[in-house]
């Protein structure tokens, strides 16, 4: 869970030098993403037609895991986890990708 966080700083850090405005919007993002996670109630007590909308923000995919391992003793859900490790998969050569393009002109722009 935390991976496809610190893959998706490093793509924003790797972009940010040549999008000064990208601190607020990256702001305004975490904070509705905070929001919208299920911190202070389970995910089940979501109506069915939303809880597959809330399962795309990253936080409540780690929270949920944390909650089913900490407070319930049961494993990770692999149906909120599978597409979750599906997208750090992806971030991850997207990662690659951008810094063997950027690397040098992210240097140069500093």
């Amino acid at each position: 869970g935390g991976g496809a966080i610190s893959v998706i700083g490093f793509i924003l850090a790797m972009i940010g030098p040549f999008l000064p405005d990208m601190t607020e919007i990256v702001r305004l993002i975490v904070r509705v993403l905070f929001y919208a996670s299920p911190i202070s109630y389970p995910l089940s007590i979501v109506p069915e037609q939303y809880r597959g909308f809330l399962l795309y923000n990253p936080i409540a995919v780690i929270i949920e895991n944390l909650r089913s391992v900490l407070i319930y003793d049961s494993g990770i859900e692999i149906y909120i986890a599978g597409p979750f490790i599906l997208l750090l998969g992806m971030s991850i050569i997207l990662c690659i990708w951008l810094y063997s393009r950027l690397g040098g002109v992210i240097a140069d722009a500093i």
